[in-house]
């Protein structure tokens, strides 16, 4: 990417599949937070709204002509999906007895990719 040889084609279909995630990680956001007290959860949502990658990514995909229908369209590659099952697994099949309680659960299916905003992996 950063010498500009990186196909079109190719960075079009990451963004879409980018797109697929981050739907599914917004979604868990809100399903999580239905589990938390109301003050928890406005904290965990305004740290999902407030990370602008969707800013970001709109103006890529402005740029580059990828439009609903592309997402529609387009399915979920196996990468993605590994990571989207992972985060709903997480959430809805962990014990809440096991060690941390119902919370630590909830939290660990934001992982392998919820950081604050600003730090970078």
């Amino acid at each position: 990417m950063h010498d500009g040889t990186l196909p079109e084609d190719t960075f079009r279909y990451y963004l879409i599949q980018d797109h697929h995630y981050l739907t599914a990680f917004a979604a868990l956001h809100e399903a999580i937070a239905e589990h938390l007290p109301a003050d928890q959860a406005q904290v965990l949502l305004a740290l999902n709204k407030g990370s602008g990658e969707d800013t970001i990514r709109d103006k890529m995909h402005a740029e580059l002509g990828i439009i609903a229908t592309d997402f529609a369209t387009t399915p979920v590659a196996p990468t993605a999906y590994a990571y989207i099952s992972h985060m709903y697994y997480q959430l809805n099949e962990v014990n809440p007895q096991a060690a941390g309680g119902r919370l630590a659960a909830l939290l660990l299916a934001l992982r392998p990719n919820w950081r604050p905003p600003g730090q970078v992996n």
